[in-house]
């Protein structure tokens, strides 16, 4: 297919060729370079033919290689004029003065040849740094300085980097652009320029000057000391003529943060604030509550640990906390809020209180360290007679004394001129008793049994329950959206499968589930929280998507539903 093209372009060259002067011109950019650094070497011509390049014996040639075909106008004589470029890269892998070309084109019987260039090559030509621009660059059609919002930053601070052009011609496009790079371990964000793709000018020197800002980049450095930005490199149009340059380039001075960091201190560096809530104050026994453990802010937010923190005996986390993030990138590093979702489970009744936590950051604008401190948050927890904390589960589990007739009879004594004292009384009337005393002791001990049983059984499934609810979110992560619309809902059926005490692989209908929740009177907005979730996923599954937005509520909802109906089942049984 590419050679049909060839033909038919080549075809239409010649025609458009008729009665053109012949032109072979060779370009080289940069025409100074220092050893090993990359040149471009390209071939402009409006003949039909194949290209040869005289290249210097110290020249190595690249992997690089373009070919491209391209109308332009001649503004003098209104023609339109086809034009092929050829462009191979390579470098000179030794300092000295070398001379590329001539190109030549074969046209029947004439051969035609291009002009020479002349490059200078030295050994370790180093790249203009920082600073005002210099004359050589302002003798240039064209340059490029990398500007920064920063010379100095600490750790983990983030600094803004832009591309920044100087034009004396008006541009009309960039071409062949190759971005800034920096050394050492540095994570970079693209940043939205609303200006990138406009021309404005300005006067620098007395001269007025062409200006785009360009390739705009919010990089968070993690090594102390000098970064070097290396330069960016493109071919700037302007109509169907190009210029090449190679831009200067840039440092970075990146400072240690001070020692004696808080204990608390994870990494943060920039501005923040902290805040938590929880979605109910006053709860059942057992029952689940929601805290949202917010922190916003500017700098390297999206890198950020909370740090762990203990609760107090009788409150317990379930699982890990789910993360909602809002953040965008911009000239600031990232600005907006993540937000920790626990679920936690509150065994004992009473006014509890959930302690308060620290978090530490480094301020950089401050120069210090900057510590922050959540609420104390008091629940009203109702006591529930039903409910059994499952820290008493393992205290529980151990054989209870059995009390025998000997027991008995030591821990009550009976009258000495009792009627029982005497053995036939004791034979009629007291074997029959302890009959049926140990007739009680014994149901007594299997129904307790079978209560430590149903513990057991429902901390098993907790896990399970847990493990699939990790699965899914795991999925959600990985965008594999699929899964988590089939999966859901039969985290439910499992649930009311395993209360019935179905096998293990076997799921009940949908039908028999609400069936279930309806018999065991199960709070109305659970099941229609449940039903709604449930006709999401189908529909979902069915090609009608949803938002980001909506599934991030429907993973969040999807994880209370489930710890509540785990915690309403085992109350139930």
């Amino acid at each position: 297919m590419l050679k049909k093209l060839r033909f038919i372009f080549f075809v239409i060259l010649s025609i458009s060729a008729f009665g053109q002067k012949p032109m072979v011109q060779l370009i080289v950019e940069p025409k100074s370079a220092k050893v090993g650094e990359e040149i471009t070497v390209t071939v402009k011509t409006n003949l039909d033919g194949r290209i040869t390049i005289d290249f210097p014996e110290a020249f190595v040639k690249g992997n690089s290689e373009m070919e491209r075909f391209v109308q332009e106008s001649d503004f003098n004589t209104g023609q339109i004029i086809s034009f092929h470029y050829l462009s191979k890269t390579g470098s000179v892998k030794k300092e000295g003065d070398y001379t590329f070309g001539p190109a030549y084109i074969r046209k029947g019987n004439k051969v035609y040849k291009s002009n020479i260039v002349s490059v200078k090559i030295e050994k370790d030509r180093p790249v203009q740094m920082d600073g005002d621009i210099t004359m050589k660059q302002f003798r240039q059609p064209a340059f490029g300085l990398i500007e920064k919002s920063k010379k100095k930053i600490y750790q983990g601070e983030p600094v803004m980097l832009e591309a920044k052009i100087y034009s004396r011609f008006v541009p009309t496009d960039i071409d062949e652009y190759q971005t800034y790079t920096m050394d050492g371990l540095v994570e970079k964000h693209v940043v939205k320029n609303p200006n990138e793709n406009s021309v404005h000018q300005e006067i620098i020197k007395g001269q007025e000057l062409f200006i785009i800002e360009y390739d705009r980049q919010v990089a968070f450095p993690s090594e102390v000391g000098k970064i070097t930005v290396k330069p960016f490199k493109l071919n700037l149009i302007q109509g169907f003529e190009g210029y090449s340059f190679v831009s200067s380039g840039s440092t970075i001075e990146v400072l240690a943060l001070p020692e004696n960091a808080p204990k608390d201190f994870t990494g943060g560096v920039g501005r923040f604030t902290l805040k938590s809530t929880i979605n109910n104050n006053t709860i059942k026994q057992g029952e689940f509550v929601e805290m949202k453990v917010t922190v916003s802010g500017v700098g390297n937010l999206h890198l950020l640990e909370l740090p762990k923190f203990n609760l107090p005996k009788g409150i317990v986390f379930y699982d890990k906390p789910s993360i909602k993030e809002n953040f965008e990138f911009n000239e600031n590093g990232s600005e907006g809020s993540i937000t920790y979702i626990y679920n936690i489970q509150i065994e004992k009744s009473g006014k509890r209180k959930i302690p308060n936590f620290s978090f530490s950051y480094f301020d950089p604008i401050k120069e210090k360290y900057i510590s922050l401190s959540s609420d104390n948050i008091e629940i009203n927890v109702l006591t529930d007679k039903n409910f059994v904390a499952s820290n008493n589960i393992k205290s529980m589990g151990g054989a209870q004394e059995m009390l025998s007739p000997k027991s008995i009879s030591d821990k009550k004594q009976f009258a000495d001129h009792s009627l029982f004292d005497k053995e036939l009384v004791w034979g009629i009337f007291g074997v029959p008793f302890l009959i049926v005393f140990l007739l009680f002791v014994a149901r007594r001990k299997k129904k307790e049994q079978k209560e430590i049983e149903n513990k057991i059984s429902f901390s098993v499934l907790n896990e399970k329950v847990l493990t699939k609810l990790n699965d899914i979110e795991s999925s959600y992560h990985n965008n594999q959206f699929s899964a988590i619309y089939s999966s859901i809902p039969k985290v439910y059926l499992y649930i009311c499968s395993i209360y019935l005490d179905k096998d293990e692989g076997e799921l009940i209908s949908q039908q028999e589930m609400f069936e279930l929740l309806n018999r065991l009177d199960v709070n109305t907005q659970i099941i229609d929280s449940i039903k709604e979730i449930i006709r999401i996923c189908e529909e979902s599954s069915y090609g009608l998507a949803i938002n980001a937005t909506q599934n991030d509520q429907l993973i969040e909802q999807n994880r209370l539903n489930t710890l509540q109906l785990l915690n309403l089942l085992k109350v139930q049984n």
